[in-house]
């Protein structure tokens, strides 16, 4: 099992994850399962289907 610590700059942070987890899986990213835990009670974990017709996902560093 991978780790993955993720160190933010401000109090309220977007931080796009999907580079590290396409890297920790390695070429067969688009087959299978990924298990992704958020350790901390004030952390949360999104998830956003980038397709064309949906709205455009919220840029990392920014957080409304």
């Amino acid at each position: 099992m991978d780790r993955l610590t993720i160190k933010t700059r401000h109090r309220r942070q977007v931080v796009d994850i999907t580079g590290h987890i396409e890297k920790t899986l390695g070429p067969d990213s688009a087959n299978g399962i990924c298990f992704v835990h958020v350790l901390h009670t004030t952390a949360a974990l999104a998830t956003y289907d980038a397709e064309a017709q949906l709205p455009a996902s919220p840029q990392p560093g920014t957080c409304s």
